[in-house]
């Protein structure tokens, strides 16, 4: 039976799941996408039909309330934004004859911050189940983002019912992704702040890599716009290579540099050279933490798979 998937939003992360769940090879769903405006939702259903071998079909819902007998709704909108549409989805799903009422069987969100449950609270009183389907991956606003996406990306799911998990888990295997867990939580509370964590962690990461690319390259060609775009390809290729080097094995088996090599005086000049500009706390935080990992005690590395 082919699977009726809500998509609610029309940026950066709506368009990628529409081309995902559409990608060749995906099992055959139908994409039902609703945006505050019409023509955005249009957009992004005819973005999913655009490639070629194209799984299911898509089409724009006129209304949010059509999305009600979808079997699983994606709320694919800003954080900021999550609260207020599970209000109106609320509003909308309620509105009919009590005897007609029909919910799908989850309502997502795919925010990494806050759990399904905490996010989208307003729908609690529906026999929906709530959770999250977190895509770990650098989503940019690419106009038609690739199909193949999110393959072999992690996701972090979690929902307040085991079925609706497992659902979850299937449109992640269906975009070619797998599950990163969240360590188990022994409370609603302790869940909600491992979520928070867990989506702060990601931004440091992610949001450091491009940062400390692009003051790399800034520092060594602020003026020459030609000279800058230079050095961020450049010190792009490094962050590349060092996050191959981390997926490789254990970070500190993999680090390399001064630091690593315990060259205190590379160290000290490197200091020299930046003191007094925005990048010498930049170094320092960075020194201070790779002291720590380099300091930390060996052990076994689990295999992940």
């Amino acid at each position: 039976m082919t699977r009726t998937i809500g998509i609610v939003g029309a940026g950066a992360v709506a368009r990628a799941l529409a081309a995902a769940l559409t990608r060749r090879g995906a099992p055959e769903f139908h994409l039902l996408v609703w945006a505050r405006r019409l023509e955005a939702a249009a957009a992004v259903a005819q973005l999913a039909q655009s490639g070629q071998l194209v799984q299911g079909r898509a089409s724009a819902a006129a209304s949010i309330g059509e999305l009600r007998h979808c079997d699983v709704i994606l709320v694919a909108v800003s954080d900021a934004a999550i609260e207020a549409v599970g209000e109106l989805l609320l509003s909308e799903f309620t509105t009919q004859e009590p005897g007609s009422l029909s919910f799908p069987q989850a309502i997502l969100h795919t925010g990494g911050a806050r759990t399904g449950e905490d996010a989208l609270a307003a729908l609690a009183s529906l026999d929906t189940a709530l959770g999250s389907l977190h895509p770990l991956v650098a989503v940019s606003g690419d106009a038609a983002p690739a199909p193949e996406l999110f393959a072999g990306m992690p996701f972090a799911v979690e929902a307040t019912t085991a079925e609706a998990t497992a659902l979850a888990r299937d449109l992640v295997g269906a975009m070619g992704g797998f599950e990163v867990e969240l360590p188990a939580a022994p409370s609603r509370s302790a869940a909600r702040e491992q979520k928070t964590r867990y989506h702060a962690l990601a931004t440091m990461v992610a949001t450091g890599v491009v940062t400390l690319v692009d003051q790399a390259a800034a520092a060594m060609a602020s003026a020459d716009p030609v000279e800058r775009e230079r050095f961020r390809r450049a010190y792009g290729e490094l962050a590349r290579s060092a996050a191959r080097n981390v997926l490789r094995d254990r970070g500190a088996s993999v680090l390399t540099g001064a630091i690593a090599r315990g060259d205190d005086a590379l160290v000290d000049r490197h200091l020299a050279a930046l003191a007094g500009t925005p990048n010498e706390p930049l170094y320092r935080a960075v020194e201070s933490a790779a002291r720590r990992m380099l300091n930390e005690p060996t052990a076994e590395t689990p295999d992940p798979s």
